[in-house]
């Protein structure tokens, strides 16, 4: 949340430190992204500074494509790449991309 509001005051700089601090607590290996969403926020955060390619290539070496089904624990992934495919101007790709399920709970 800290690296949020650093992005929103436009300390991109802060908000990158802040994102790394965060990835420097060790999570359960059987952690979801669900209950770590450090990579997908460091990922925004990336977009935000216009770093589309890198971007892009965070989101397929996590194995994101846009023909996926989305699950509901990967959906801060999933918002992360229709982001990268609007950022790319692959509209069509982003619109074709299955919103992923809602909360069962």
């Amino acid at each position: 949340m800290l690296a949020r509001i650093r992005q929103t005051q436009g300390d991109a700089v802060g908000a990158l430190d802040t994102i790394g601090q965060a990835e420097q607590v060790e999570l359960s290996p059987e952690g979801t992204p669900l209950l770590d969403p450090v990579p997908a926020w460091r990922a925004r955060l990336m977009l935000a500074r216009g770093e589309v390619a890198a971007t892009a290539q965070w989101a397929s070496g996590r194995g994101l494509e846009a023909d996926d089904e989305p699950s509901y624990p990967r959906a801060r992934e999933y918002l992360v790449l229709a982001r990268v495919l609007l950022a790319g101007h692959t509209h069509d790709r982003a619109l074709r991309l299955p919103l992923p399920p809602a909360d069962p709970q």
